[in-house]
């Protein structure tokens, strides 16, 4: 499924906005959706340790906080050297970077003036390919009232990219940025394509996308809305019940805090569709 995900993205990149920054015909593939993985011609490649998480592996997640653009030096000195001193902490820097580069091969990394950043002959990364794509399709969804099936086709399919939220095992304020943002790319591509579903009178359609966002990332109110909206017109009242109840418990778990008045609203019309349902006939 990912190969097919990756080869089928390295022919809409061009569709979308004219740019092939991250095909997937790369010899090197990194995931950090939901997962932390690297792949050269298809074969794992592993990070050797003594024990915790190998300097190299967080040199190379923190350049992945930076997308195509790659970050500063400062930014990886800081982040995995912060108490050293500066001589020695550009050895360590450099080093580091050396053994890097030995695992994931001398054409993995480029250099732009005081940053680095990853090749992108050589490497292809799923974060930036979903970040890429999401962000093209919902100009385009907005754009377009009523999008063509094609631009649809290419959201689900930019939705199946996101496995999970980005790197989900490191928490350096450079990694948690990128994280929130990759997360509201994709709320908002999960909003949007959504509603675009629900206004072509797609409703199935539209309750998996929103059960995709819910699932694959942090829940939100507005995302238990959209599902509740779903199940409503589907007829699904029991459904649409148990979906409150755990949006409920979701906002008084992380925000010690009730419904929304609209998600209010939606379990009363969901309770009384119910009981008109289960009403015999006069």
């Amino acid at each position: 499924m990912a190969d097919f995900i990756c080869k089928l993205c390295g022919t809409l990149f061009a569709d979308c906005d004219g740019t092939d920054v991250y095909r997937a015909d790369q010899p090197l593939q990194i995931h950090t959706l939901g997962r932390f993985g690297v792949w050269r011609d298809g074969n794992p490649l592993r990070f050797a340790s003594r024990g915790g998480v190998p300097r190299q592996q967080l040199m190379l997640a923190l350049v992945l906080t930076g997308g195509t653009r790659g970050v500063s030096r400062t930014l990886i000195l800081d982040s995995l050297w912060p108490h050293t001193e500066g001589d020695l902490a550009e050895r360590s820097f450099r080093t580091t970077l050396y053994r890097l580069r030995q695992i994931l091969g001398l054409d993995a990394f480029q250099k732009t003036g005081a940053s680095l950043c990853l090749n992108a002959e050589a490497v292809w990364v799923d974060s930036a390919a979903f970040e890429a794509l999401a962000g093209s399709l919902i100009r385009a969804i907005q754009v377009q009232a009523g999008a063509e099936p094609r631009v649809i086709e290419q959201a689900l399919i930019a939705l199946r990219l996101y496995e999970g939220d980005f790197l989900p095992d490191y928490d350096t304020p450079p990694i948690t940025a990128r994280r929130e943002s990759l997360r509201r790319l994709f709320h908002d591509l999960v909003v949007r394509v959504a509603e675009h579903q629900i206004a072509a009178d797609a409703v199935p359609s539209a309750l998996d996308i929103y059960r995709q966002g819910l699932d694959r990332s942090q829940p939100s109110e507005q995302l238990f809305q959209g599902l509740l909206r779903c199940h409503l017109a589907m007829g699904q009242f029991t459904e649409g019940l148990a979906a409150f109840a755990r949006c409920r418990a979701f906002l008084l778990e992380h925000f010690n805090a009730q419904p929304a008045a609209e998600t209010e609203r939606l379990k009363r019309a969901l309770h009384r569709a119910a009981r008109t349902s289960r009403a015999p006939p006069p």
